[in-house]
């Protein structure tokens, strides 16, 4: 038997894979990294990939490729982004050594004597090489290993690598290689993948009898042959949160830790992110319809709900004053193609694929959540409506419900935000204007009309105001070409002194009124 610890070295599980005739043909070829073993294979394969034995997470690889300039050999090697030339072989292997050495001793993830791996030809999808991961999990019951999950990962068109954490994006298995197979043929090539890799896991538990998960990276060439790339012994499955939740709830319940121990207690979820407070409307049928659709931000649902939407809104779960909102669209072009744009504050971004909006969004996303110390680090789509306008921009309605000391509901204020016209939200703090809101609506309805409209969004915020059971809310209300409410956001914490800005002081007494009467009873 083998020990988990050094199992987890590559070498050995691809010596343990590869004495088995069942799957020896879908491993690369395998050797340890000196300037003999490298001449040899670049003269076999062209291209080959050295990586650390112990390395996880994708660094330290390198991909070095043998080439011709006229009839006179070339080499490179490529790095992260980086892209080396050289003339001999000698130049290469010099600055290869030097490089591996460097990388052994600044990077903690590269650990462990290099080797050299076959380089596979992978597929592209939308020009970005990509690779299958798949989760298998031992069942505790039957002791035979599942198949958990599968996903996708695209990498970034500048990296030879596809994990997540090198800017690489999950994808549906289905949505990748729906551009190489019939909808027929899909499934049948995932059954196929995913036999491979219970053989394969099966293996390996015969020599280590401490694997629980295992997480099973495998790459296809041209010819739609599947190739092993690297297989994890403690695998991550955080990408499946990006495109499959039932999936990755599902690898999570079943998750016994990576030998067996104990899995460490997840994290509850805030109770007062916009995905919470949303989840209480949806969950009364007579306010689900105001609730636009909203899913949390991953490729497939952002994918998804571009195309039956073509606008939404990218925002994070428990942000305020539309910090961090980003709008996003799908354009259909006159000769068929699409465009993809998002804007933040008054920046506007254009692309001609999805993949590369993505891998921008996803960019963007992270430098704003770097900016910004804070627990909860998720972001959710949102359907966009498309606004009424005053004056060439985009409004809003803030309606404060508060309760009174006779416990009941009361709309106390009802004002509008109308946008700046460089910018996608109304808030005041983003350098959106105040106005009251009978100017707003004058221009799309008459007097009889708006008063009618105004007792109705009254009545809907002292229904909805039940429902959360606080002092105060703060519901902002988005109007479309229909005049449809929608409920786009519901603030626990509303600002009452938004509402000093109007003219008329009504409301605002109000507001105070009540917000002292529950701050003495420190409710």
């Amino acid at each position: 038997m083998i020990s988990f610890e050094e199992l987890i070295s590559k070498w050995q599980k691809t010596k343990v894979l590869i004495n088995n005739r069942e799957i020896k043909g879908y491993i690369p070829e395998t050797k340890w990294l000196n300037k003999k073993n490298l001449m040899s294979m670049l003269e076999k394969h062209q291209a080959v990939f050295v990586k650390p034995s112990l390395g996880t997470g994708g660094s330290g690889i390198i991909k070095v490729q043998k080439g011709e300039d006229g009839k006179e050999p070339i080499y490179t090697y490529h790095y992260v982004k980086k892209i080396k030339t050289f003339t001999t072989f000698g130049k290469l292997y010099s600055s290869l050594k030097r490089k591996v050495e460097k990388i052994q001793k600044t990077k903690k993830r590269a650990k462990g004597r290099y080797m050299i791996q076959q380089g596979i030809p992978l597929l592209k999808y939308e020009d970005r090489l990509f690779d299958i991961r798949v989760i298998v999990q031992l069942n505790k019951k039957t002791k035979k290993w599942e198949p958990a999950g599968i996903v996708a990962r695209a990498g970034h068109p500048a990296k030879i690598v596809t994990n997540y954490s090198s800017s690489g994006i999950p994808m549906r298995y289905e949505q990748v290689m729906g551009c190489f197979l019939s909808e027929e043929e899909i499934p049948v090539y995932r059954e196929k993948l995913e036999k491979l890799v219970v053989k394969m896991a099966n293996r390996l538990s015969e020599k280590c009898n401490q694997l629980q998960i295992l997480g099973f990276d495998i790459g296809y060439d041209e010819n739609l042959k599947p190739w092993l790339i690297e297989v994890n012994l403690e695998p991550r499955f955080k990408s499946f949160k990006k495109t499959d939740m039932d999936t990755y709830k599902k690898i999570e319940s079943n998750f016994t830790g990576y030998r067996g121990e104990r899995p460490v207690e997840s994290k509850t979820k805030r109770k007062r992110s916009k995905w919470t407070l949303k989840n209480v409307l949806e969950n009364q049928s007579e306010f689900r319809q105001f609730v636009p659709e909203t899913k949390w931000f991953n490729p497939t649902n952002l994918s998804d709900m571009l195309d039956r939407h073509r606008m939404v809104y990218v925002k994070p779960d428990n942000w305020s004053f539309g910090r961090g909102v980003i709008r996003v669209e799908r354009v259909e072009k006159e000769d068929g193609s699409n465009e993809y744009t998002f804007q933040r504050k008054t920046r506007i971004y254009t692309y001609d694929t999805f993949a590369d909006l993505f891998a921008s969004l996803d960019k963007e996303i992270k430098d704003i959540m770097q900016k910004r110390k804070t627990k909860n680090k998720k972001y959710i789509i949102q359907k966009g409506i498309h606004l009424l306008k005053y004056e060439g921009c985009i409004f809003d309605l803030r309606i404060m419900v508060q309760r009174t000391p006779d416990q009941k509901y009361e709309v106390t204020g009802m004002l509008g935000r109308v946008a700046d016209p460089k910018r996608i939200v109304t808030n005041f703090h983003s350098n959106g204007k105040v106005y009251p809101v009978e100017p707003l609506l004058a221009k799309h309805m008459n007097g009889e009309e708006l008063v009618a409209y105004k007792n109705k969004l009254r009545k809907l915020g002292e229904q909805i105001g039940q429902l959360y059971n606080l002092n105060a809310i703060g519901l902002d209300i988005g109007l479309d070409r229909d005049f449809f409410p929608w409920i786009i956001e519901v603030n626990i914490w509303p600002d009452p002194y938004v509402f000093d800005e109007l003219e008329d002081k009504t409301m605002i007494t109000r507001i105070i009124e009540l917000r002292n009467h529950w701050k003495k009873l420190d409710i």
